[in-house]
């Protein structure tokens, strides 16, 4: 329905997915907050998976590197989708990233975990679940009130995870899980695309 035939001045009755919507913000509305005094987390992690299983790694690195890759990291994602075929378009952000990698790749990583898949998927779903599982186990190790940069290989999840939505059903839920935990720990994450 058109705003402009709306009745005036009339209480108009929400209904259906309006009233649904409307009752979850209302009851989300006190954990909308942006804490932007968080502290940088020091620490430069990537995730990965593979059909078989997944994994992370960390890295240490110094502030000033942090800072760089901070400023360089993906801001509002692309036009991405789940499943691109045999040969996915060439990315629009390859300059800045290439330049990432090359920071990157001198670093001294250490894996953090890495499990094995019990059932397939797709492998941008098994991309996403990883990242949700490194931040879960981060929070669970106490990080909060912390932001973390991550390094992932998928422009789908890149993408999907920088704006916040899909057009995937199984990604909107994991992306879910990850806003809960990114609310619960107040940990902000920022993602870097590093071709694998």
């Amino acid at each position: 329905m058109s705003a402009r035939k709306l009745p005036t001045r009339r209480p108009i009755p929400a209904h259906g997915a309006l009233l649904d919507d409307l009752l979850l913000v209302a009851g989300i509305a006190p954990l909308l907050q942006a804490d932007l005094r968080a502290a940088p987390h020091h620490s430069l992690y990537a995730t990965d998976a593979s059909p078989s299983g997944a994994g992370a790694c960390v890295a240490q690195v110094t502030p000033e590197l942090w800072r760089v890759l901070y400023r360089i990291a993906e801001e509002r994602g692309e036009h991405v989708r789940l499943d691109w075929g045999s040969t996915p378009p060439p990315p629009e952000f390859v300059s800045t990233h290439s330049s990432a990698a090359a920071l990157i790749t001198p670093a001294a990583w250490t894996v953090l975990f890495s499990y094995r898949f019990q059932r397939p998927n797709h492998i941008n779903v098994l991309e996403l679940v990883a990242l949700v599982s490194l931040l879960r186990r981060l929070a669970n190790k106490g990080v909060h009130r912390a932001r973390i940069l991550c390094c992932v290989d998928s422009r789908v999840v890149l993408g999907a995870v920088t704006k916040g939505r899909s057009s995937s059903r199984k990604l909107n839920h994991l992306l879910r899980k990850l806003a809960c935990e990114c609310l619960a720990s107040s940990i902000t994450v920022d993602l870097l695309w590093v071709a694998s």
